[in-house]
């Protein structure tokens, strides 16, 4: 089963909850994404991963933008 990646979820918690709470929930779901891509009742499931590696590249996104801000994490 694919799971498709929307950023519009997260970008929206970032403008409510700043650079913290997004970065939790995008870690949060990256691990679902990850044991469903891996480790999921069906096994390895490669058409997943190409959405995969857009959910890490976001999320490195995101780090690069909390750490440039002059706003902290916390």
């Amino acid at each position: 089963m694919q799971i498709p990646f929307d950023r519009e979820p997260y970008i929206q918690l970032l403008k409510d909850k700043g650079y913290s709470a997004t970065l939790t929930a995008l870690q949060n779901d990256l691990l679902k994404w990850e044991a469903e891509t891996f480790e999921g009742p069906d096994g390895y499931q490669p058409q997943n991963w190409e959405e995969l590696r857009k959910v890490r590249a976001f999320s490195r996104e995101i780090w690069d933008m909390a750490t440039l801000s002059e706003k902290p994490l916390l």
